[in-house]
């Protein structure tokens, strides 16, 4: 039986693992193992402040309440999203590749914010293209392991984009995402027998920035702030 006294409840939740903690999976888990936290007493003992810092601001808030036995959250069932896409329609044809890449860069980033902003990782990344005469193709390339950052969804929008490249004009240009899953779900990882250096990958240094643009654009719109021309390194 779950206690209903808040020190009782500290006390109950003490000693228990911090993967019975909800949210707390294998990669959040490894994370806080690496501070040497492994029940959840260490995460009591540790400021909100302290937990933002090692897992963020949305992670640090949710595990600190957690830990303490908060938890406000409406009980409602979570339709999971099975992709997320944006696309643009040129005003006219459009034969300036540079321009098409800017144009897929806005939406990859759109796409990027939408994907943290409903805390998933994507495991599928698609390039539409239709062309002047309305003939429309689709290319798509795995992610493994899934990622979410802006700079592995560019890396990848652009590889996909390059092998379309052709002197064709452009009607319309989109980006997708898909086989989502969220960041703690288990995912089998299969390493390539041989190495791709050109394969997109997740850097979680780019983790931070990211999390800075979208919090720049909920507040001041979603055109407020764009990246310049993009390379792949």
């Amino acid at each position: 039986m779950v206690p209903r006294d808040p020190e009782q409840i500290l006390q109950f939740l003490a000693p228990l693992p911090i993967k019975r903690i909800w949210g707390i999976g294998k990669v959040t888990g490894k994370r806080l193992n690496d501070f040497d936290i492994t029940i959840i007493a260490d995460l009591q003992r540790l400021s909100e402040a302290t937990l933002i810092e090692i897992l963020g601001v949305k992670g640090g808030h949710r595990i600190y309440q957690l830990s303490h036995g908060l938890d406000n959250r409406q009980i409602v069932a979570r339709e999971p999203e099975k992709s997320i896409s944006n696309e643009h329609t040129f005003r006219e044809d459009c034969g300036d590749w540079a321009v098409v890449e800017q144009s897929l860069l806005m939406l990859t980033e759109k796409v990027g914010g939408r994907l943290r902003k409903a805390d998933y990782l994507a495991r599928t990344a698609q390039v539409k293209l239709r062309w002047s005469n309305f003939q429309t193709i689709t290319r798509q390339i795995s992610l493994d392991p899934p990622l979410q950052t802006d700079r592995g969804l560019i890396d990848a929008a652009l590889m996909l984009l390059e092998r379309e490249r052709q002197p064709r004009t452009v009607r319309l240009i989109g980006f997708g995402v898909s086989n989502l899953v969220e960041p703690d779900a288990p995912v089998e990882y299969q390493p390539d027998l041989f190495t791709d250096v050109n394969k997109p990958k997740e850097d979680i240094r780019n983790k931070p920035l990211d999390e800075a643009v979208d919090r720049i654009r909920d507040q001041f719109g979603t055109t407020s702030l764009h990246r310049g021309n993009w390379k792949r390194k």
